[in-house]
């Protein structure tokens, strides 16, 4: 239910359970926490992101300044790609919309930004095959992933 020791005593999960563990203490203390994790905003928009936090810990040593850093990196980075391929959409470059889709495909695999990449796969696909009927709503999805991603970074 919680990603790390700190992050659980930081909303208050911090009970000890004596032995035995009576069922009805641990279903309300799970009801509780589940509770208190959801009214966090900090908790609640870092699992509405679709991040594998684990693979991010796991690129960045746990190291959160970095964590952070990759992802605005990788938010620049991804605008300007969105762009280039909603301008090849207009065009009817498929061969533009591939190359971005499959750029925004990689890159967001790196930071663990899992709907990203499959949408962003799905958009190389349907590129490949010269079928670009939906892209313009997978863009708009990517998009709206994407400032949902700049939101949770301009948060302290």
């Amino acid at each position: 239910m919680c990603e790390d020791q700190e992050g659980c005593l930081a909303s208050g999960i911090d009970d000890y359970f004596s032995k035995p563990i009576s069922k009805e203490r641990l279903k309300d203390k799970l009801t509780d926490w589940g509770e208190r994790l959801e009214s966090d905003p900090t908790k609640r928009n870092r699992v509405d992101l679709a991040i594998d936090w684990e693979h991010l810990h796991q690129i960045s040593d746990g190291n959160e300044d970095f964590e952070r850093e990759l992802l605005h990196i990788f938010a620049e980075d991804a605008h300007a790609h969105l762009e280039e391929a909603q301008a090849a959409l207009l065009l009817e470059d498929h061969n533009a919309v591939l190359r971005a889709a499959h750029h925004v495909k990689g890159a967001s695999a790196n930071v663990g930004l899992k709907e990203m990449r499959t949408i962003a796969s799905q958009l190389e696909a349907d590129a490949t095959e010269q079928q670009l009927t939906d892209a313009p709503k997978m863009l708009s999805r990517l998009a709206e992933l994407l400032q949902d991603l700049q939101a949770f970074l301009e948060q302290p």
